[in-house]
């Protein structure tokens, strides 16, 4: 059906969910053909990488209302945070002045020289336009960080010449690798390439066919799939997660299980008649209540909609541990992975590319375009780096080639966050120091609540600066010890 609508190419292209049910070949290609579409295109979508690609407008149906916000969706979610934030100032703002107004009302209005005064500033209230209170976003955004119960090895997991499958004639990959601490990557590839089969092997679930496979000392693994999710219980949701840790005060559960977008009545549902998308939401909820230092997750975000998306984003950004992950989301894998592991259909090596899913979305486009173009000097550079991941040997997976290339990647991706950190903490340092020296009491008050704030922010990116500068540390101490082992 959508292919005849395509060959027909009307004026106006109406797309509900043109996503659904195609692989991301076909997504890609989708995506290319509706970018040089000659007409106008309409179009409902939850697949926000594509409406990150696709969009130039985007018009949010919410409460009743339809309000229109120009750029893709990351640039929507990034104005309607903004907008929300000064509406909230804007509100609290007349809240005080409201409460302010009423004040010199209650204190002057039967006093006969100050009656007029107060007249006048009920008057002023009564002309004063209303500024409502911004809904709540529904998505819960964790921003503070989510701390494992011990740090653990350095090296998480190595394999050497693991072979996994379930069965010894019919291997389905053979790899080497390791893992290290704090890196978040997510395996991609088709169905049936061996992604989950690896998870799993990797957990403990499956034997390895053979090789060798180790998990590091002190790590404590954790791991989610479909199957896990599927709790069935006739308990409330808060009832059957204080069972699971008793230790917790019956407000801490909820206080807990709200930044997991649990609410009201929530608690008092019988977990066993939750959806798909809720017992997921529950299930990583325990999990991370563990504070495991290692997260092996399959699909996380099946059957989520995109609040509970963007919370579980928030959710593994914040956390520093280390996170293996299978997904078809690629806006999720886009937001949580640091690096890729690629497990392409037709071969029996897995690939490994050193930085986020936009980074070799672009670097793959580049690379199936027409060799025989002129290239620009840039465009030869990523193309070279592209080809940089590892044409690996039989059964194995390197990381790179050329092992310094990977520490330069890695030293340059810390250069730019360090000197964003920095800018930053300066920014934050000169909002301070440009304050404005309050006349009046009334003014001094706010002041120091504003100070307050500006510093504790202040103090944030200072932390967030100081952490780039240990995770320099830490790779020039790869470097190191990488040249002393040649």
């Amino acid at each position: 059906m959508m292919i005849r609508l395509l060959l027909m190419q009307p004026d106006v292209l109406v797309l509900d969910e043109p996503t659904n049910h195609l692989d991301l070949d076909s997504i890609e290609w989708l995506e290319n053909y509706l970018l040089s579409y000659p007409g106008a295109v309409l179009m409902v979508s939850h697949d926000r990488f594509f409406l990150d690609r696709i969009a130039e407008v985007v018009w949010e149906v919410s409460n009743g209302r339809v309000v229109r916000y120009a750029g893709n969706y990351s640039a929507y979610r990034e104005e309607k945070r903004k907008n929300e934030v000064k509406q909230r100032r804007a509100y609290e703002e007349q809240q005080a002045e409201i409460a302010r107004l009423n004040a010199l009302i209650t204190k002057f209005k039967n006093k006969p020289r100050k009656a007029a005064f107060a007249r006048s500033r009920q008057k002023i209230l009564e002309r004063m336009g209303h500024i409502g209170m911004p809904d709540p976003d529904d998505a819960v955004i964790h921003t503070g960080d989510i701390l494992p119960e011990r740090l653990g090895n350095k090296w998480v997991f190595e394999c050497e010449d693991l072979t996994i499958g379930y069965d010894k004639k019919k291997p389905i990959r053979k790899l080497s690798f390791r893992l290290r601490r704090g890196q978040k990557i997510g395996v991609l590839g088709p169905n049936g390439t061996g992604k989950s089969t690896f998870l799993k092997t990797v957990a403990g679930l499956l034997p390895p066919l053979g090789g060798k496979a180790q998990i590091g000392e002190n790590v404590d693994l954790a791991y989610y799939d479909q199957m896990t999710a599927g709790i069935s219980s006739d308990q409330s949701v808060a009832g059957w997660f204080s069972e699971q840790f008793p230790f917790m005060k019956p407000e801490d559960v909820r206080g807990y299980l709200a930044g997991f977008l649990f609410r009201g009545e929530d608690f008092l549902k019988a977990v066993g008649s939750l959806s798909g998308g809720e017992k997921a939401r529950l299930r990583l909820a325990a999990i991370l209540a563990g504070k495991p230092n290692f997260l092996v997750l399959d699909e996380p975000t099946n059957n989520m909609d995109i609040p509970a998306k963007e919370t579980l984003e928030s959710v593994f950004r914040s956390y520093k541990g280390t996170i293996l992950f299978v997904s078809h989301d690629r806006y999720f894998l886009d937001r949580v992975a640091d690096a890729l592991l690629l497990f392409e259909p037709g071969r029996t090596d897995v690939l490994y590319y050193p930085s986020d899913y936009s980074h070799y979305a672009e670097r793959k486009r580049k690379l199936s375009e027409n060799d025989g173009y002129m290239r620009t000097a840039e465009d030869q550079r990523l193309i070279e780096e592209l080809r940089a991941v590892p044409k690996a040997e039989k059964g194995m997976l390197r990381t790179i080639p050329d092992a310094d290339l990977e520490l330069d990647w890695r030293f340059e991706l810390n250069h730019r966050e360090r000197a964003a950190a920095e800018q930053k903490f300066a920014a934050a340092l000169s909002e301070m120091e440009n304050l404005p020296v309050p006349d009046t009491e009334e003014e001094y008050e706010k002041y120091l609540e504003t100070e307050e704030k500006l510093r504790q922010a202040a103090e944030e990116d200072r932390d967030a600066w100081t952490k780039t500068l240990l995770d320099w540390f830490d790779i020039w101490q790869d470097a190191q010890d990488r040249r002393r082992a040649e």
